[in-house]
């Protein structure tokens, strides 16, 4: 961080900020306190003064890291403000180790992981890789800089005085988002109150367990919806639920959706094929590890660890409809194991078969922040010129509508809206999805088609063969549906 500080100090202001101790451990104060060799092991008390706090910093500022020129400023104890550690409170995210760049109108517009776990199990500082990152995302902004950009300016008490308001959601104007708690009373909403905070978006949350479902004419009144049910098993969306988002939804509403048991517990309902586009494929992927495409690319996280909620017990497999696209797919089980999806149509959808709030790896409060800036400039129709290059390369354009979906072969057999496939689909829907064999029958399709369409594109005689075998069990499926 020094080297980029030494880089752009004369356009951006760098700050250290020293909040709370990673790992306090009540001992005296001067404990090893002279010397530089640590160890991994290492550890001081909480101080519980603005002097003791003061002391430590200083000793780190002179005797740790006497090379250090980065300021340091030092979070609040007993704040005359009302709330210690405000600073550790509202901008780490939700997640430790992270490093912040915060616009002149106090928006948090990048956030990085500050530390990484290395393979043998020591920390190491940033990976080269994510400093060219801030590096890129510095030099982009730094050329087009907002009106209120002034690089002779200092940093100011508004950094620690302002940063409780952004998090409550209080911060000027009317709330835009709606947070549905339907998690049963589990508190998870915070996993996603923080990082909204950080993105100065203004919200606020309604308590299923406290009022019920939200009606059609509350939602209607917000530009964006995120709903959570976390442990949820049963009625994690009621009928009642179903119906109101549906109103909300064909008004041109967006919604955010986050949940681990969704398809278990609806995935044979007209909301979940016809609102959320979906299939169930597997009800527990038993896997832990997702990698981010599309407007999520580069985005790689854990759904377990000490830094989320810890209650990932069965995330699910999706299967994409009408032309979504997949956000999220998880390792290990091939291109199209959907976690993830998003829909265009006459509203916006995101959905996510596992639950937001269990996302863990360390500096988990970073990958929180990256998703939602993502999924809410996809909301608000300011995706970056990035994730536009990586579209352009995998899209279909039907009429004036960009889309990606997932490579079929009945569509590349017999068109997208032909009579066939919409039979076949129907199976797939009202059958198959019915029973454990039957799920397993599509997972084991959509594992391999986009195996079996690369095969068709590059051998004719095999498309035909394959078109032959699909229309020798038609009229049977035919006679089955009649």
């Amino acid at each position: 961080m020094e080297e980029l500080y030494q880089k752009y100090k004369d356009r951006v202001n760098f700050l250290w900020a020293y909040s709370r101790e990673a790992h306090p451990e009540e001992r005296p104060f001067s404990t090893g306190f002279e010397t530089k060799d640590l160890g991994w092991d290492h550890r001081y008390f909480e101080p519980t003064t603005m002097e003791e706090r003061a002391k430590r910093a200083r000793w780190m500022k002179t005797d740790l890291e006497p090379d250090l020129e980065i300021p340091i400023i030092i979070d609040y104890i007993n704040s005359p403000l009302g709330e210690d550690n405000a600073i550790w409170n509202v901008y780490r995210g939700g997640g430790f180790y992270s490093g912040f760049v915060i616009d002149c109108d106090a928006t948090v517009i990048n956030q990085e992981n500050w530390a990484w776990f290395a393979p043998g199990g020591q920390w190491w500082g940033l990976p080269l890789e994510q400093v060219e990152s801030i590096e890129s995302f510095l030099d982009s902004y730094l050329a087009d800089p907002p009106p209120c950009y002034n690089p002779d300016s200092t940093p100011s008490d508004s950094l620690v005085q302002d940063a409780p308001e952004i998090v409550s959601g209080a911060s000027e104007g009317l709330p835009t988002i709606l947070i549905v708690d339907d998690d049963g009373g589990s508190s998870y909403e915070g996993y996603f109150k923080i990082p909204l905070g950080n993105l100065k978006k203004h919200f606020q949350v309604w308590d299923v367990q406290e009022s019920g479902s939200p009606p059609s004419d509350i939602l209607e009144n917000y530009e964006a919806v995120v709903w959570l049910t976390g442990d949820t098993s049963q009625d994690s969306l009621t009928s009642t639920d179903q119906a109101n988002l549906a109103t909300y939804l064909d008004g041109g509403g967006n919604m955010l959706l986050s949940g681990q048991n969704l398809g278990h517990d609806i995935g044979d309902t007209p909301f979940y094929h016809d609102y959320l586009h979906a299939i169930l494929i597997k009800d527990d992927t038993a896997i832990s590890r997702l990698f981010g495409v599309d407007i999520l690319s580069g985005i790689e996280i854990t759904i377990s660890g000490i830094d989320g909620a810890g209650n990932q017990e069965a995330p699910s497999q999706i299967g994409l409809l009408d032309s979504a696209v997949g956000v999220f797919r998880y390792d290990t089980l091939g291109p199209s194991a959907w976690g993830g999806l998003r829909w265009e149509g006459g509203y916006k959808v995101v959905y996510l078969a596992f639950g937001f709030e269990g996302i863990g790896d360390w500096g988990a409060g970073a990958f929180r922040f990256k998703i939602l800036k993502e999924v809410f400039a996809w909301f608000e129709g300011l995706t970056s010129d990035t994730t536009t290059t990586i579209l352009q390369s995998t899209t279909t354009v039907t009429g004036a509508t960009t889309t990606t979906s997932i490579e079929c072969p009945l569509r590349e057999i017999y068109g997208e809206d032909s009579e066939k496939t919409g039979l076949l689909r129907y199976i797939r829907d009202k059958v198959l999805n019915k029973s454990p064999a039957g799920q397993e029958i599509i997972r084991l399709y959509y594992q391999w088609s986009p195996v079996i369409v690369k095969a068709m594109e590059g051998n004719k005689k095999f498309k035909e063969e394959v078109k032959e075998m699909i229309d020798g069990v038609l009229p049977l499926i035919e006679i089955s549906v009649e």
